[in-house]
Order: structure tokens, then sequence, then C-alpha cells
């Protein structure tokens, strides 16, 4: 399943609201009501049962996530939708419109064929899931969602883990990153990918530039992708010719064969041919994160010496990183020290800094 539609074109003015949230809890529905409006829409994203969030889309494409618990239920003019879906599929309404530079192999999520129905993460067992994998030869990845995010993705070529993506984390910190969020309410999806496209995703760890050219036929291995509120279209491209391509609307993924004009702008990317085998577990037991007093010391530390700029650097700094300030991985605390003393402009500041924040993780 990726959409399915229970209501349509319910006027919000003679329908009884609560009975309707009512009975979408007792269903344990996972899916989302769609408020239509002439100039924009909300989407109000339910995961067994219970309101998550709420994002407006504009009529420009662009997308802002409102608070929950302060929607109020107004009738935007064109009625309502109420639609089901997968956790996946949700998850993908609800992404932000981040580019490929932020998302990375993120952006294989949804797509491929799927091989079951989504998974309980407390049901799936990811030893004998490798095993099974590793028999069979198979390409493709597994995602981790929970409610209403991608959570990361492991990639397979031929049977082999190969890497661990969250955003501009990968493998070893993003293991850290990934087994520190997932819990009861984590679902499993598992798809096929033409190795080509593994390749692809894989390469991304390396880092993408946005480049012009005059043709398709000139690009050796690249991303096009064209972003929008409710979705984009996106096109990979491998030794001139587009090889696969697809359009995004409302977490649904459509494959759609689109000319691309000339000259094309896309993300270029230097393949890595020969992956490595990588070794992969989520034994909760194994992650070490920065205690939340300690991130709040180091963040206030850094705040305290560059000033009110600060929280903005600091937000910035995280969402580089590819992390969030409750779930940080011990492994990553120098490189989050590096990235916070070289935004203090005096040496001597910046290593006063760095010695009052060692002293605090002592």
């Amino acid at each position: 399943m990726q959409r399915r539609v229970l209501y349509k074109n319910l006027e919000l003015g003679v329908i009884n609201l609560g009975g309707l949230l009512k009975e979408l809890r007792h269903r344990e529905f996972t899916g989302y009501i769609r408020n239509k409006g002439w100039d924009y829409e909300d989407f109000i994203g339910f995961w067994e049962g219970n309101p998550m969030k709420v994002v407006s889309v504009k009529e420009d494409g662009s997308k802002e996530e409102l608070k929950m618990g302060d929607y109020v239920w107004i009738d935007r003019g064109r009625a309502i939708d109420v639609v089901e879906t997968d956790p996946l599929t949700l998850a993908n309404v609800f992404r932000p419109n981040y580019s490929l530079e932020e998302v990375r192999a993120l952006i294989i999520a949804g797509i491929g064929e799927e091989i079951t129905d989504p998974i309980k993460f407390s049901l799936f067992n990811l030893d004998n899931a490798l095993l099974s994998f590793k028999r069979g030869h198979f390409t493709g990845y597994i995602a981790w969602v929970n409610p209403i995010e991608v959570v990361g993705v492991c990639i397979l070529y031929d049977g082999v883990p190969i890497a661990l993506n969250t955003g501009k984390v990968w493998d070893m910190e993003a293991q850290s990153l990934i087994a520190g969020k997932l819990g009861d309410d984590t679902f499993i999806h598992i798809h096929t990918l033409e190795p080509e496209i593994a390749l692809m995703a894989n390469s991304l760890r390396i880092g993408v530039k946005k480049e012009t050219f005059f043709s398709p036929q000139e690009i050796d291995a690249g991303i096009y992708e064209e972003v929008s509120g409710k979705g984009g279209r996106f096109s990979f491209i491998y030794k001139g010719s587009s090889i696969f391509s697809y359009s995004l609307d409302l977490g649904e993924v459509e494959y759609t064969n689109f000319e691309l004009e000339s000259p094309v702008s896309v993300w270029t990317i230097s393949l890595i041919n020969t992956p490595t085998p990588l070794e992969i577990s989520f034994d909760k037991t194994e992650v070490e994160m920065i205690p939340p007093e300690i991130v709040h010391k180091v963040r206030d530390s850094f705040v305290e010496e560059i000033g009110p700029v600060g929280p903005v650097l600091w937000n910035r700094i995280l969402r580089d990183l590819g992390v969030k300030e409750d779930i940080i991985p011990k492994s990553m605390i120098d490189k989050l020290l590096e990235k916070l003393a070289s935004e203090i402009p005096d040496g001597k500041h910046s290593e006063a800094f760095l010695n009052k924040v060692r002293r605090s993780l002592e």
C-alpha cells in the first residue's frame, strides 16, 4: 500500500470532526488529513491513530511546519480528504524541502520494489535478514521509519551491506544515530534497487557538487532534482543517460520518463565502483550518546563565548553534522567541538572555549 483514500471532499462545516477523529483513533489510522485551500493546504499527519505533525504547503511549493498542539481546524474552502498510507509514504509526505546535499542517500527511501510489507522493528531479525540477503545476492536497501520520519537507510550491494546513512552522517556514526532512535513505533521497509542506483547512492558519501551541462550526455554520474512542497521530480543519470526517473507526489512514487531541458543543472557524483563491505549491528546497549546535561553545558559555553548569534550558529552546526541536540553520539564529540571552535574568531577565546568544555567532559 502507498495511498488509499478513505474519505474524499468532506465539508468541514457539515461533518462531525470529533467523531471522525475518534474513528481514526479506533482504527489506529496511519496517514494524513488534507485540508485543501486555494492559496495553501494543510497536511495533518497521523501515526497509529494519533495526530503527530502538521505542515502547510503554499501555492509556490514552500512548506512550513506548524505546532500540532496549536492547530485550529479551519475550513480552507475546498473540503478535506482522509488518506491512509504506509509509514514510509507518510514520512515522504512530510519530508522537508531539503536538497540532495542535505538528505544524501535518504533520497532513495521509497523507490524500488518493496519485497515485503512494512515490519515492526520489534519483530525484525536483522542478522537473519542479512544472511538471507547474502544468499540471494540482494541489491537494495533497508529503511528505518519512525513516526513521520525516515531515520536512516542501509544500502546493500550483491548481498553485502556497503553503507549506513542518515543525512550527512555515514556508517558507524550513522549506526549510533539510527540505533538511538529505534523503538516500538519503528517500522522497517525493504526495497530492491538497480545496481547502478545502489552504487550512486553509496557514492553520495564523497559529497556532491551542483554543475550545469549543455546536455545530459556530458554527465558521467549525477542526480537531477526539482523539489516542491508536495514532492518533486528526480532523475539518476549514468554515463550520459537517464537510467531511472520518478516523481514524488504526496509521498507516492510514480515512475515516469521526462525530458531534461538543456542546459541542465545536476548534482554530480564521483562514483565508487568498488564499495567496501560494512559490518552493522543495532544492539542498543552498544550506543553511547553524550548526556543531555553535557550537551547543554557545551551549548551554553559556546553561546557565552560568541554572543547573541550563538544559538543560530549552534543550530546550523548541528544541522551540518546531521545530528539533533538530544541525540549526539560520543564518537562525534571531537568533530562537534572542532566545528564550534572554528566559529570563534579570536584564537585565544577559541582555545579557552575548548579547554573549558573538555574539562566538563572529564
